[in-house]
């Protein structure tokens, strides 16, 4: 079913997941070029563009005014799409509140080495959106921060309410999922499958009126695919998205965030009241006023917290953990977090003869629940 426009735009892709945040500014100017070049090639080889892209290799904007100038002198109008387009900004802000702290310094850093760049791509595209780029698509896990001056009109489409239900699986997507890639499954067997992939992978939604939950569709598709490869032999399973290196260093960084305005036992069994910030971006982290409410916005965005169903008409919106995969990973997050406690814990737990580390955790586990939260 293609829509009215399709096939009357050229269609300049970017991807900026392979943006080295050491070195943002030449390694983003490399990509962005490696995109155009690709583009000028294809168009000019089918005919659809008069002259090729001339590359600046020093400048970036420079090479988007010329692929620009290309595209009007040949009569067409550009569809931009950029896929990952935080990837980069989001390593950063992880490696430069690690370095400077939340405060000014951290900030000041974040747009010094990379997010200025990024704002200065939004400004050229920006200009070109009046009179060559007509349809623009970013994609990424949290909102880019875009400034005031750069790409201000974008509109974030995650919470609209028309495209809430297209974020994830639902429960007959799963059922269907499971009928096509196993029909000789018999009912009892699809239904331990179905109970355990609602366990670890089922629970997100955007907003207390989202009434059906949604599974994540990555940690689906992993269970599948161990369940054909190995049976009944498949390894417990684990959401890539919580894999280490890089998720698990964004688990840490909330948990360790949050020691300072939320016990992190909340973060792994209580409910924490939520007000969605507006216009919400990674810069809202270094802003003290809107930071406790930015760090709970960071983890609902990522899907470490979801909104509560239904809602709790006297506190309002609250967050809690989607499923049991989640609040593990922040107990194991917490447990890291707080080592000396933990070697003390496990000092303890020896002593008394408790032979499995798996034991020692659970004793952990149980002292963290007694501790009582800061956000209730």
């Amino acid at each position: 079913n293609p829509s009215a426009t399709a096939g009357k735009y050229l269609v300049l892709t970017m991807d900026f997941s392979d943006v080295d945040e050491k070195d943002v500014h030449r390694s983003f100017t490399d990509s962005v070029n490696a995109s155009i070049s690709k583009f000028s090639k294809k168009y000019r080889k089918a005919g659809l563009l008069h002259e090729a892209v001339a590359i600046n290799d020093k400048s970036f904007a420079s090479s988007l005014s010329r692929m620009a100038s290309a595209v009007r002198l040949s009569g067409h109008k550009l569809s931009l799409i950029v896929d990952e387009a935080d990837s980069f900004s989001n390593r950063l802000f992880l490696q430069v509140s690690h370095e400077k702290g939340l405060g000014d310094a951290g900030y000041n850093a974040f747009l010094q080495r990379g997010v200025s760049t990024l704002r200065h791509f939004g400004r050229v595209v920006k200009s070109e959106s009046s009179n060559c780029i007509e349809r623009m698509f970013f994609t990424g896990v949290l909102p880019v921060a875009w400034s005031t001056d750069s790409l201000n009109t974008v509109k974030n489409l995650t919470d609209d309410p028309a495209f809430q239900q297209t974020l994830g699986f639902k429960s007959s997507d799963i059922d269907e999922l499971l009928a096509l890639r196993f029909p000789a499954m018999d009912p009892e067997e699809r239904a331990k499958h179905l109970a355990a992939i609602h366990r670890t992978c089922n629970g997100y939604r955007r907003s207390s009126s989202q009434v059906e939950a949604l599974y994540n569709p990555q940690g689906v598709w992993f269970y599948l695919d161990q369940l054909e490869d190995m049976g009944d032999q498949m390894v417990p399973h684990i959401d890539p998205n919580v894999l280490p290196p890089v998720p698990d260093e964004v688990v840490a960084f909330l948990v360790r965030q949050a020691e300072a305005t939320y016990s992190p036992v909340c973060l792994m069994d209580e409910t924490i009241p939520y007000e969605p910030l507006h216009g919400f971006s990674t810069a809202d982290l270094f802003d003290e006023r809107r930071q406790p409410q930015a760090l709970l916005s960071m983890a609902h965005y990522l899907g470490y917290l979801t909104v509560q169903y239904p809602k709790d008409e006297a506190r309002g919106d609250m967050l809690v953990a989607p499923n049991e995969e989640m609040r593990s990973e922040f107990t194991d997050s917490v447990l890291r977090s707080l080592p000396e406690l933990y070697q003390s814990w496990a000092f303890t737990a020896m002593a008394k003869n408790v032979p499995e580390a798996v034991a020692v955790k659970d004793a952990f586990d149980a002292y963290l629940t007694g501790i009582p939260p800061k956000c209730a």
